[in-house]
């Protein structure tokens, strides 16, 4: 699609891109980087764009402290473009811009269009990509300038299920709490508060979201839903909300739902006297990068093509399937691991671990309830196995981690998930953990992370047979223990 308003008028066009758009939706307005001209006499200009939360917003505006004309005549036009680089969706303007005057184009497109229903058009790997085209208004201008910039924003996105626990027995004004760590760097806690409040003499609950002390202001946008025991959603409210400094540190959802229609339907509302609450939330935590990549000016005024499909790929699966775990649409099972619950899909946890396929065509009854209980992982390896079975990709690890998602790799069938975690413990070996890591090998039958490890005690033998994690494991394993010290023994023995 081509715009037939430019034609030998156009000056000049920049083109935007925004990474991690997802974090517009609970975002302040985001500002592009700056940029100068001298076809446009030079002035100083940039763009802004705010999604609320049924439209998205631009606004253009000439900034102050340049050396322009104090005012000029600009004729514009914004386009969304697709993945294909076709401006889709456009909007013109023009007026006379003096410093600090902008204009503001309302509803220029629907959220629900960009972000959802066409999002594999406009939001290739998270990016949206905006085109402004300016030239000073009833002027023919020759030269064509092309500006490239491009804004990466940062959000901590969360998706989880708070359950609570014999609900039955809340009391008025008890309250139970549940603390969120954040996933992303500089995102703040947030403190999950859950009471029975009453209104016009009936019991209702209540939720507070509280950020913590932070010192700075964020915006966090949302969803917490009532879950029955199928895992489909009874009833839901939308957070969207300033927490500032020092104001507002707190968001409150007021009579959320009443007891009573949760103790009318408590078979499906309160399995097992469990009250089950999904939890969504993005926290803006704003700009991490704004610069201008590319600037060229031509003469001869040639039409700017963007359908290069290097610079622009469709969504890969991987996003995809990332998403539905995230959002938990069509889930039909729930793993439970302490406090933490779990929806997740049967169909694509059997097909990616064995161990999974086989709990799954068992009838037991916690099939039969929707929730089965895994008692031997730890909440956090669990989101990290269930995110490596959805993307396929492995979140930064530490040894710890490391250490114990080996474990959960092997124990559910996940032979690339192990191998990646042992070549991680390869790595990073050090006379403190080689001892655990030579009885992980051992116990999971690991050999090339057994040889790994007894290399690195021949390196290090003096300091690691002088230990105390050595002294442990041969009170616990005399027959590795002393296996490896006759390894290391033969292989000085022959050198």
């Amino acid at each position: 699609m081509t715009s037939t308003c430019v034609n030998d008028s156009t000056l000049l066009t920049y083109v935007w891109t925004i990474e991690n758009s997802s974090a517009l939706r609970c975002s302040p307005p985001v500002r592009s980087p700056d940029f100068i001209f001298k076809s446009l006499e030079n002035t100083k200009w940039s763009l802004r764009i705010v999604a609320n939360k049924e439209d998205i917003c631009f606004f253009l505006k000439r900034e102050k402290g340049d050396n322009g004309l104090d005012e000029i005549d600009i004729s514009f036009e914004i386009d969304l473009l697709t993945s294909d680089g076709s401006p889709t969706i456009e909007k013109r303007g023009k007026m006379p811009f003096k410093r600090r005057d902008y204009f503001k184009f309302d509803g220029f497109a629907k959220i629900s269009e960009v972000f959802m229903d066409r999002r594999e058009a406009f939001l290739p790997k998270d990016t949206l990509t905006v085109q402004c085209r300016m030239w000073k208004t009833d002027t023919k201008i020759s030269a064509h300038d092309v500006c490239f910039a491009k804004t990466r924003l940062e959000a901590d996105r969360q998706s989880f299920v708070w359950t609570v626990r014999q609900f039955s027995k809340l009391q008025l004004k008890e309250k139970m709490s549940y603390y969120l760590k954040p996933a992303t760097k500089g995102a703040p806690e947030l403190y999950l508060t859950l009471s029975l409040n009453e209104k016009d003499g009936e019991e209702c609950i209540h939720i507070k979201v509280d950020r913590g002390v932070v010192t700075r202001n964020f915006f966090i946008a949302g969803e917490i839903s009532l879950l029955n025991i199928e895992g489909k959603t009874v009833h839901s409210q939308e957070i969207q909300a300033w927490l500032s400094v020092p104001k507002k540190s707190f968001y409150e959802l007021e009579n959320f739902f009443t007891k009573s229609k949760l103790m009318e339907d408590k078979a499906s509302l309160l399995p097992n006297d469990v009250l089950c609450l999904r939890c969504l939330f993005e926290i803006g935590i704003g700009v991490n990068s704004s610069l201008i990549e590319y600037i060229s000016s031509e003469k001869s005024s040639p039409v700017v093509s963007y359908t290069n499909t290097n610079l622009f790929s469709c969504c890969p699966l991987q996003e995809d399937l990332k998403y539905l775990y995230e959002d938990g649409y069509l889930s039909d099972i729930s793993l439970q691991a302490g406090f933490n619950c779990f929806v997740v899909h049967k169909n694509i946890l059997a097909a990616r671990s064995p161990v999974f396929k086989a709990l799954f065509e068992k009838e037991s009854k916690e099939m039969a309830s929707g929730c089965i209980n895994i008692t031997k992982l730890d909440p956090d390896i669990l989101r990290r196995i269930l995110l490596y079975i959805y993307t396929d990709s492995v979140e930064y690890l530490q040894w710890e981690t490391a250490f114990n998602l080996f474990k959960g790799a092997d124990m559910y069938g996940l032979q690339d998930l192990k191998e990646h975690c042992s070549s991680f413990l390869k790595a990073n070996l050090t006379s403190t953990t080689a001892c655990d890591a030579l009885v992980l090998a051992e116990m999971h039958h690991d050999v090339k992370l057994k040889e790994t490890v007894r290399g690195f005690i021949l390196k290090h033998d003096e300091e690691i047979f002088n230990s105390d994690a050595w002294s442990s494991l041969k009170s616990k394993n005399l027959k590795l223990a002393m296996e490896v010290m006759e390894y290391v023994y033969l292989k000085k023995l022959n050198k």
